[in-house]
């Protein structure tokens, strides 16, 4: 399976200020992912064309989706989502602490069921787009990682831009049974130097090295990393 979270920037290019849906949902499509967390997305928006992007995305790449918004910009919903190919079920999205004059933060936590012949298809994945001040980043990605761990001991996946360094983002993670992947720099897109979009992982395997692609939308990188469920011991 592959696995991937993109902060979409609601469709922005990475340099200019055009914006368009329909390449947004093309650079979603080319990353083939059967887990997708997106972050930054509109829905109905006049500065994207009025486009609910879940749902255009979902569309296009055949997959089931649920989204939280998490505040209103130009007086529509704003947020993040999941989507999978297979079915997204027992969601729950969760209010974050802190942020201070940031925006507000929420989390979704679901279970996943792929699609297709897999011998063990259910996963918990956790997606979130945490606030840009350090210490409240890290106060959040505790109560998600914990929220994770309290849904499954199971396989279980974090995706999402946590706007923290691997450094501030790994010890919270293990305290939840957690492995943090290794990922290249992922922003900004034209020229990365920080790597603050992140793929956790619990009782899957790593396939290969994780992948940073620059999509040409968005001033994220997406990022992108084959699994598959660790047999049983």
């Amino acid at each position: 399976m592959r696995l991937a979270t993109f902060n979409v920037r609601h469709g922005r290019v990475t340099q200019g200020s055009w914006r368009g849906t329909r390449r947004l949902v093309a650079a979603c499509r080319s990353l083939d992912a059967d887990v997708l967390a997106v972050q930054e997305l509109d829905v109905r928006s006049v500065r994207s064309g009025f486009a609910h992007q879940p749902r255009r995305i979902a569309r296009a790449l055949g997959s089931t989706w649920t989204f939280a918004a998490t505040r209103r910009i130009l007086g529509a919903p704003y947020g993040i989502a999941l989507l999978a190919r297979g079915a997204i079920n027992d969601i729950d999205v969760l209010d974050l602490p802190g942020g201070g004059q940031d925006e507000p933060r929420r989390a979704i936590v679901a279970q996943v069921t792929l699609a297709g012949p897999v011998p063990q298809s259910v996963l918990t994945v956790a997606t979130t787009h945490l606030t840009l001040h350090r210490s409240d980043a890290v106060r959040q990605l505790a109560v998600v990682a914990q929220a994770l761990a309290e849904r499954s001991s199971g396989p279980r996946v974090l995706l999402g831009d946590l706007n923290l360094d691997p450094d501030s983002v790994r010890p919270v993670l293990a305290r939840a049974g957690l492995s943090l992947v290794e990922i290249g720099p992922s922003y900004p897109a034209h020229a990365p130097i920080q790597r603050i979009d992140h793929v956790a992982l619990a009782r899957i395997d790593q396939l290969g090295p994780a992948e940073v692609l620059a999509t040409g939308v968005s001033d994220h990188c997406a990022v992108v990393m084959s699994g598959a469920f660790e047999e049983e011991r």
